[in-house]
């Protein structure tokens, strides 16, 4: 009997902490200073912060000098092109995540996702502009459709004048730490895909370096 006593007094520790009411905010930033985010958890009054991380411009630039030798260089407009050719792969996975959260009372609260795109050649800043809002406005309408989202704030934007990439998010989910989790494991799963095609594509620019 003790040992049942005990295992049901685990199992209603651990259920209730897996119940937990949790806020989580993130926040993104990439601009001409560098990279900057941050990420905070909140549970019963309890902050659990990951420190404010901010990759200076000068110290990425010294990091990738070092490893120039080792990889190419994947610019923004790769990136973009990148997530512009597999945007059903992400749409599938922001649908799911998105059914899951739903049917889960989970709420976002903000999702604020403000970019602007600005490349040397107008040609270049439109094609990449073009394909930038398409991957994020259709995943932006399939949360829409899906989620309790209490506010939200989407802008894509061209600078046809002065050649820059900057990108700021903010979002503030509240839920629990078992649907938080699970949300995790769904996202992984079905995103996980998109690491392979990543990895062919930097395999891809190897093979072309190394020519």
């Amino acid at each position: 009997m003790t040992a049942a006593y005990i295992a049901a007094a685990a199992a209603a520790v651990i259920a209730f902490i897996l119940l937990l009411p949790l806020r989580a905010e993130l926040s993104f930033s990439y601009n001409a200073e560098g990279l900057q985010y941050s990420l905070i958890f909140k549970a019963l009054g309890i902050r659990l912060r990951r420190p404010r991380v901010r990759r200076k411009r000068e110290r990425q630039e010294n990091t990738e000098k070092k490893q120039e030798r080792k990889k190419p260089r994947i610019t923004p407009a790769q990136a973009v092109m990148f997530l512009y050719d597999n945007r059903d792969i992400i749409k599938r996975t922001v649908s799911r995540t998105a059914d899951y959260a739903a049917k889960h009372l989970v709420k976002i609260k903000l999702l604020k996702l403000h970019a602007i795109i600005g490349l040397d050649d107008a040609m270049d800043t439109a094609l990449i502009y073009g394909c930038s809002a398409a991957v994020i406005y259709n995943a932006a309408a399939a949360a829409q459709r899906r989620l309790r989202l209490v506010r939200h704030d989407i802008s894509v934007k061209p600078d046809f004048n002065d050649p820059r990439i900057s990108a700021d998010i903010e979002a503030i989910i509240t839920t629990n730490i078992f649907h938080m989790a699970v949300i995790g494991i769904i996202g992984a799963r079905n995103g996980y895909p998109l690491l392979g095609k990543f990895k062919d594509m930097i395999s891809g620019a190897d093979a072309e370096g190394g020519e």
